[in-house]
């Protein structure tokens, strides 16, 4: 994966983590905040390793 994706991934993750905690906060559902945990945390792992390499 590029920098450039893995930053995308990021930012995509951390709208996902916010939209998840409007919805586990209007209606209880958490199913989308724990989804975006898991990508910003996928993410940062990738991005670590990536930079590691270098």
């Amino acid at each position: 994966m590029s920098r450039s994706t893995q930053w995308l991934s990021l930012v995509a993750g951390i709208c996902l983590l916010l939209v998840g905690i409007a919805k586990l906060y209007m209606v209880g559902e958490w199913v989308l905040l724990v989804l975006a945990a898991l990508i910003i945390a996928f993410t940062l792992t990738s991005m670590s390793k990536s930079r590691q390499k270098e």
